[in-house]
């Protein structure tokens, strides 16, 4: 994905532009042009944004100083589970023994516990650059698994913590119903359960009404499943094509496990994808999260349907789950975006670089997946599609909102303004300069980020930082103390 023609001359060194404030009017043409990342390339444009948070972008030629990239897109997220990092390690077992642990947090909170969870880990995305979040949310009922006065006071809590950072959010509304085929809940699971479809369709339909309503003005609503072994053939039939109806964005775990293909083979006699395939939920609204143990006949599937795949390498590591086949999937055109999952690390440098390291390591070349700026690419743009907020060639249907993703007019104005002036930056140009982002790169780079126009991070600041992580660490003590 590189663009051709000249690169244009990029002065290290100089301060970034000027940009206005979110309530300024558009200006084209204000200040010097800026090296931005648009269309894989590096190019010089003159970037502005109106009062409602739109961009105008005008290409120049010339000299440019500052280098802008569009917000990165954390497509996958649990926001409470960042209550676990650093507590569930050099413990040995496996994702499902991980599991139990984090099943045994998620018991611990309650409705503001949740918020103060949720809002640390939105912070930290914004000082990553992540200007939106798909957050996963399955964590619906109280402790003892009954439904609040407020069916969705938990997703209410994510969504005023998302409001309270200053970031993009698509509450991703989670159907759960069991613990696998013919397996008891577990306690803590009835967190997460809803006792039937029409349950879960009643809050999930409260909720998008909402959250349209504009209460939260950067959320968006969709839909996810959350696994084979989590819903019965019926929910997933009934849940999904109620989003498919919607043209709702419709994400599930999907293949993380080697247990969870053996279980959807024992129970159906299919593999997951094939499951969901047979069930007519594959679209380009549907996005795989992890996929990693898919065949090729599934493959083929997702190809077809034009469905996407979101990869957390990070989490995906952490947990011993296996290596995406991100080459293969760029091969068979199936888009990619990235997602932090379960916070271990919270950073869209490592994402993109660790796809493409452990495809090297899987071919024992340095051929890998793809080039740097196709990693941007689908770090930025990429993610903003799968989670709904950009319009993909071919999809059904229109978007409402402005769009995400692109330094383009139109486009929201979610951004992030590098700081050029950092060692690890130094020798760059126009050329190498996506090479040494993702592979060089780190949130140290993010200088100052914006959402719909609003700077939210200022010289790698938030302006409510301080109070966010003290909270966050009195309830860490609460919930962990010396264990």
């Amino acid at each position: 994905m590189s663009g051709g023609g000249h690169a244009p001359a990029f002065r290290g060194g100089a301060s970034a532009p000027a940009f206005r404030g979110g309530n300024s009017a558009l200006v084209p043409g204000d200040g010097a042009p800026t090296l931005a990342f648009r269309g894989g390339w590096f190019r010089p444009l003159r970037l502005a944004f109106d009062e409602g948070g739109s961009l105008l972008a005008e290409e120049v030629a010339g000299e440019a100083r500052g280098i802008v990239l569009p917000g990165f897109v954390n497509a996958h997220s649990h926001a409470f589970q960042r209550v676990l990092r650093g507590h569930v390690e050099d413990r040995g077992g496996d994702f499902w023994a991980w599991r139990e642990r984090m099943y045994h947090a998620a018991l611990e909170l309650d409705p503001d516990d949740v918020r103060i969870a949720s809002r640390a880990a939105f912070l930290e995305m914004l000082r990553a650059g992540f200007t939106g979040v798909a957050e996963f949310h399955y964590l619906h009922h109280d402790s003892s698994g009954k439904p609040y006065a407020d069916a969705s006071e938990l997703a209410r809590a994510v969504l005023e913590a998302a409001a309270e950072v200053g970031i993009r959010i698509c509450l991703l509304e989670t159907a759960y119903a069991r613990a696998g085929a013919g397996a008891a809940l577990d306690p803590a699971q009835r967190r997460f359960a809803d006792s039937s479809p029409a349950d879960f369709l009643k809050r999930a339909g409260d909720l998008r009404g909402r959250i349209e309503s504009g209460v939260w003005p950067l959320a968006s609503f969709g839909v996810a499943l959350h696994s084979v072994r989590a819903l019965p053939r019926e929910w997933l039939a009934e849940i999904g094509r109620w989003a498919v109806r919607l043209d709702a964005t419709l994400h599930m775990h999907v293949a993380e496990q080697p247990a969870e293909v053996e279980a959807c083979l024992a129970e159906h006699g299919r593999r997951p994808v094939e499951l969901v395939d047979e069930l007519g939920l594959l679209s380009r609204r549907f996005t795989a999260v992890h996929a990693i143990h898919v065949s090729e006949g599934e493959i083929g599937l997702l190809g077809r349907s034009g469905a996407g795949v979101c990869a957390c390498p990070s989490t995906e590591g952490n947990l011993g789950d296996g290596f995406v086949r991100a080459a293969r999937f760029i091969q068979a055109r199936i888009p990619l975006c990235f997602g932090t999952d379960s916070h271990a690390s919270i950073d869209p440098f490592p994402e993109m670089r660790e796809t493409e390291y452990r495809e090297r390591l899987r071919s024992g070349t340095r051929r890998g997946a793809a080039g740097a700026a196709q990693l941007l690419e689908a770090a930025t743009a990429g993610g903003a599609r799968r989670v709904g907020w950009a319009p993909d060639e071919g999809a059904a249907g229109g978007e409402r909102k402005t769009p995400v993703g692109r330094l383009e007019t139109g486009f929201a104005a979610d951004l992030v303004v590098i700081e050029e002036g950092d060692p690890a930056l130094a020798g760059a140009d126009p050329g190498s300069l996506a090479g040494h982002l993702v592979f060089g790169g780190s949130p140290r780079l993010v200088r100052d980020v914006y959402v719909a126009g609003r700077r939210v991070i200022e010289s790698g600041r938030h302006a409510r930082e301080e109070t966010i992580a003290e909270e966050f660490r009195k309830l860490q003590t609460r919930l962990w103390g010396g264990r």
